[in-house]
């Protein structure tokens, strides 16, 4: 090959062409960016509709199904989902897989402008983000006083931190978390109100004729133009006392002062941040989907000595649950489980070789490898991330494949007594066609992942590229780096050559499998003896390979004696992956052992969160105990609703009312606390304690949060259909049959569907009589039970920061807290006697749902569980027959097994046809090089056995299917087949010789037995610290290893032992003449038509 000549011709050129790609790779590694997993194809676009005091039944009329409507314009959706809830509305549009997400916010933007067109007066424009399962939460800065109020601080974060934070590249960062909007509270005294014959909307007319907005004008004095400003907003906000009101019962002038309180605080909070179980103020920092996550953290670590000056001195800042400490733990971890495989790796090559420079050559090609595969990474637009570590760990143990065959050819060839130079020359040119067999029919089983869909693919295609750069680059320097290092570090081998050697030791084969010699008491030596260097009567003591050799040959003799039953048992063996197989279970990605969870707690529907706050705080003190106070890392909660301000942080954290509280808590490393254990036990320990509570446990770290691809729990079954009672009655069946699942835990209904009301039916015909309207009516109620600002919006300017703030008017919450209360609301001034609420309305309590839920536009009511163990494949199927036992659903009624099950489907699938079209495209590489669909048959035979080891392995070690226990197998295959072309090659070279197809099984499988078990051994070896998993983070990594080191150990013993007999059997009577229709590859029919053509052309001169 030309490349090798070049390589021995320039040496010195070759070592600066490695020296470069070192440099590249250094500059690649600090380019690149680093995270736990690639970027997921799975784009969505989320829009967020705020409106202040909108019921969830008019946020889904009156705006959520407009928005849905128009959404189905966009092309390339892949389906659109809602909730609706008091106040907010969230919608996410799905896109196909590989959508140009520039092109579909466009779209979702131009469609969201033409929807408001029909919306209600007073709506604003929604939020609208791109949103991928990437973004989570990477950190929160938490911000604490001992002075400060909840409010004070929640303004100075959201005016002065949050600006400082969004501009740090990556970030995506919701508004804090804990306090509400800074307004100023105008609070009303409704006894004095009532003494006064006034009502709220009195009130509000007058502070907005009081305290108006107002332009400037222009004044000219000589050779000045002033600003001609008026103090039409009070720069006090105790001013705003002095706005005199109307006065019905005429004894005296009025003012705001005699009725009410003015007050700087903030708006209605609707829910509490808690950390470590104390009220603060935090703020989510978010990664956007292509960020990297240490970039991310590092970033705002930085900028927190800016911002704590930025704030007053009592108030500290400070970054809570660090989710880059995963990403470093898990990246090192797999590092150092790499570098431990790279040193084993060297051992068994040095234990083979028994020639330490020769051993050392072998791993100095790793590095350089894996480097240059770095540099070819950098260039495609990868990342360092988990699925990226995994494929160069993974290509550690296979990367010695392809020195050690050179490495070993070059020893074979200078054992028999050639010069040094030539030797290596020639022996790595005997090799090149074997080794590009080899790395073709690894990478092989890799390219289906380039074919795939989805997450999938964005999880496959990071680790195949990985493992196909690092092959390729192995395999150009086993053809230059090594035969140079070669040439400068081996010595020559002084011997002479006894040439008849080969001859011999076939001759003693055909004897054996003849059945001529019972016994040859010199065989083992025969075979040992590489050269005649000593005299015939003394042969030299044989070395431990040579007779490691001897012995595997006379075992192969013996199994040729009783292949039938070989074969059959092999057979048996490979079909009983049928039987393992559905023992097994199934998940997208090992869960692994996590520091922590999220845990959602729903307390009875309609808690107030002062109450729920109080049950959120006594769970936080269970953990404690239980686990020890000590061992807690650091919790932070949310109690309550997003206010209607911050509409957007439901993109964050969701919650559908004031009963829910969302805890993510993590535990100490020293802990060592195992997380599904624990749960088991809390959720004993709540149900006890907690009767009325419902709890689910969810992923609480980044690894997690990012494979549970969106969804809160792994399972999630959705009902819907036309009418929603039908749906609410099937989903509560649903739910009655699931929690007799053994498989599944949590089990609970996502949206509360009986959330507790104060209906106001208003009689519109005594209404007219009294001399109101409904609108009268509505405004009365909404100021006096929430806030002026939902009516009237009024603002008032700070002078010193210059920044504006609502002004809002209310009514103590205290003072309306029945249905006597509610029905005494003033509603029209007037006399004193009325009219009040109760004169033109019935005020009753009800129900209603507290959520509405849309799947493409369809109502939907879903039913969420987590798994009691990993198996989610298993508890899918259990779900699926529960609702099968349930019959046949009411017409139009669907049921739909959602959350990661369809994720996990399409991925087994993906996977399955991925492992089916790697051995089409094996077989079909291997046809078309040896031009011959038996040799390719005999090759690939091994690969049933390869799957078995790998479930067996997986069996054992109690292993699930996941892509990492796949991706173990998928390289198996790789590696098993390319050991069986090392020994078929081989083989048919000896039998194109003439000699028997036996003969020629046992004499190459013999010569190949080192590199076989080098490689084999050598991978092996490298895959035992993933298998392991003893480093933070390896129990995600170690299905694969263990699915490699299982898949090696049945294949090279299939390759070993099993092949040599099918080879034989199936090369029996094969032809030894080409299939090639060139001449000079036929001679014999070459000199016929020579000489016929010779005939020919006498005849025509005779004429």
């Amino acid at each position: 090959m030309w490349l090798i000549r070049l390589a021995m011709g320039r040496p010195i050129t070759m070592m600066v062409v490695v020296a470069a790609t070192v440099l590249f790779a250094v500059l690649a590694i600090t380019r690149m960016k680093v995270d736990i997993f690639p970027t997921i194809d799975l784009p969505r676009v989320t829009v967020i509709q705020p409106y202040g005091g909108m019921d969830p039944s008019q946020m889904e009329g009156y705006m959520v199904t407009f928005y849905e409507q128009h959404f189905f314009y966009i092309s390339g959706v892949d389906h659109v989902s809602s909730r609706s809830i008091q106040s907010a509305a969230i919608m996410d549009v799905y896109f196909q897989p590989g959508a140009d997400m520039a092109d579909a916010m466009a779209q979702v933007v131009a469609q969201v402008e033409r929807s408001r067109a029909y919306m209600p007066p007073g709506t604003v424009t929604p939020f609208i983000l791109r949103y991928d399962v990437g973004s989570v939460p990477v950190g929160y800065l938490v911000f604490s006083s001992e002075t400060e109020n909840l409010g004070q601080i929640q303004d100075l974060v959201y005016s002065r931190i949050r600006p400082v934070v969004s501009t740090t590249p990556g970030v995506s960062t919701p508004p804090p978390f804990g306090g509400n909007q800074r307004s100023i509270v105008v609070t009303i005294n409704s006894r004095k109100l009532a003494e006064y014959h006034l009502n709220i909307d009195d009130v509000v007319r007058a502070i907005n004729d009081g305290n108006a907005i107002m332009p400037s004008g222009i004044v000219r004095t000589g050779d000045m133009q002033r600003m001609a400003s008026i103090n039409s907003i009070v720069t006090d906000i105790q001013s705003l006392g002095d706005i005199p009101l109307q006065n019905k019962s005429g004894t005296q002038n009025v003012f705001l002062r005699d009725i009410a309180s003015v007050k700087d605080t903030t708006d209605i909070l609707t829910g509490y941040a808690l950390v470590n179980g104390r009220r603060t103020v935090y703020m989510a920092i978010s990664k956007q989907a292509s960020a990297s996550t240490l970039a991310v953290v590092n970033g705002v670590k930085e900028k927190v000595p800016y911002m704590q000056d930025l704030l007053p001195k009592d108030i500290k800042v400070s970054f809570e649950f660090d989710q880059s400490v995963y990403v470093t733990e898990a990246l090192i971890g797999l590092l150092i489980e790499g570098g431990i495989g790279a040193l084993l790796t060297g051992g068994v090559v040095l234990l083979f070789l028994r020639d330490f420079r020769s051993s050392l050559i072998v791993v100095l090609n790793i590095p350089f490898a894996l480097l240059a595969a770095v540099v070819g990474l950098w260039a495609s637009g990868q990342t360092i991330n988990l699925m990226t570590l995994s494929g160069l760990s993974l290509a550690v143990g296979i990367l010695v494949d392809e020195a050690t065959v050179t490495i070993e050819n070059i020893h074979s060839h200078l054992s028999l007594g050639r010069p040094l130079l030539p030797g290596i020359y020639f022996a790595s040119l005997e090799v090149v066609v074997p080794r590009l067999l080899a790395m073709l029919s690894v990478v092989s089983v890799f390219t289906p992942s380039f074919f795939m869909v989805g997450p999938t693919k964005s999880l496959f295609v990071p680790l195949s590229l990985a493992v196909g750069l690092a092959m390729f680059a192995s395999y150009l320097l086993s053809g230059t780096f090594v035969p140079i290092m070669c040439g400068w570090l081996l010595k020559s081998h002084k011997v002479h050559v006894d040439e008849s050697r080969e001859e011999h030791i076939q001759d003693l084969i055909e004897e054996r499998l003849d059945g001529h010699v019972p016994h040859h008491k010199h065989f083992e030596h025969t075979e040992a003896e590489p050269v005649s260097k000593y005299p015939k009567h003394h042969p030299p003591k044989p070395d431990l390979m040579e007779r490691i050799r001897g012995r595997y040959q006379r075992v192969l003799i013996r199994l040729f004696g009783i292949r039938p039953v070989i074969l059959i048992v092999f057979v048996l063996a490979c079909l009983s992956s049928v039987l393992i197989y559905p023992t097994l279970g199934r998940e997208i990605f090992p869960a692994g052992n996590p520091k922590g969870f999220q845990l959602r707690l729903k307390a009875p529907v309609g808690t107030r969160f002062e109450k729920t706050e109080e049950i959120a705080t006594s769970v936080l003190k269970t953990i404690q105990d239980d686990v020890g106070a000590d061992n807690v890392e650091v919790s932070i909660s949310y109690v309550g609703s997003q206010p209607p301000s911050y509409a957007i942080s439901n993109a964050y954290m969701w919650t559908s009312g004031p009963q829910e509280a969302v805890m993510l808590v993590s535990f100490k490393d020293e802990a060592k606390v195992q997380i599904k254990p624990l749960e088991e036990q809390l959720r004993k320990q709540f149900k006890a304690d907690f009767p009325d509570c419902d709890f689910t446990f969810e992923a609480g770290d980044i690894v997690n949060k990012v494979m549970n691809f969106g969804a809160s729990t792994p399972i999630q079954v959705d009902v819907d259909g036309p009418r929603y009672g039908e749906v609410t009655d099937f989903a509560r069946k649903v739910l009655d049959k699931l929690k007799d699942v053994k498989s599944l835990r949590d089990v609970g209904i996502v949206q509360p569907l009986d959330y507790p009301t104060l209906q106001v039916d208003v009689d519109r015909v005594r209404a007219g009589q009294l001399g109101v309207s409904v609108r009268d009516v509505g405004h009365a109620l909404v100021s006096s039970t929430y806030s002026s600002r939902f009516v009237t919006p009024m603002y008032w300017r700070d002078p010193k920061s210059g920044l504006s703030y609502q002004v809002q008017v209310q009514v103590p919450q205290g003072d309306l807290n029945s249905l006597e209360a509610v029905g005494a609301i003033p509603i029209k001034t007037g006399s004193y006697a009325g009219p009040f609420m109760r004169d033109v309305a019935k005020v009753t309590f009800g129900t209603m749902p507290g959520e509405y839920d849309h799947y493409n536009m369809r109502r939907t009511v879903s039913i969420s569980a987590n798994l009691a163990s990993e198996d989610l494949g298993g508890a899918a199927e259990d779900v699926r027959k529960a609702i099968d036992s349930l019959g046949k659903p009411p017409r139009g009624v669907k049921v739909h097994v959602r959350g990661q099950v369809p994720t996990m489907d399409e991925t087994f699938v993906a996977l399955s046809l991925g492992i089916l079209f790697a051995i089409v495209a094996i077989f079909l590489l291997l046809v078309s090089f040896f031009q011959s669909m038996a040799l390719a048959f005999i090759i690939v035979s091994v690969v049933p056995a390869i799957l078995f080891g790998a479930l067996l392995a997986l069996f054992l070690t109690h292993t699930t299917l996941n892509v990492q226990s796949f991706m173990g197998a998928i390289m198996a295959t790789g590696v098993g087949v390319a050991n069986s072309i090392l020994v078929i090659v081989f083989a048919e070279e000896r039998r194109a010789l003439g000699i028997s197809a036996k003969t020629a099984a046992i004499t190459g499988a013999g010569a190949r037995l080192r590199p076989v078990m080098m490689t084999s051994i050598a991978m092996i070896a490298g895959m035992v610290p993933m298998a392991l998993g003893m480093s933070e983070g390896g129990d995600r990594t170690a299905p694969l290893g263990r699915a490699v080191i299982g898949g090696l150990l049945v294949s090279t013993n299939a390759v070993l032992l099993v092949l040599p007999l099918v080879y034989a059997l199936v090369q029996k009577k094969a032809s030894r003449k080409t299939v090639s229709l060139l001449p000079e590859d036929n001679p014999e029919e070459s000199d016929e038509n020579h000489t016929q053509l010779a005939r020919e052309e006498q005849t025509a001169g005779a004429f």
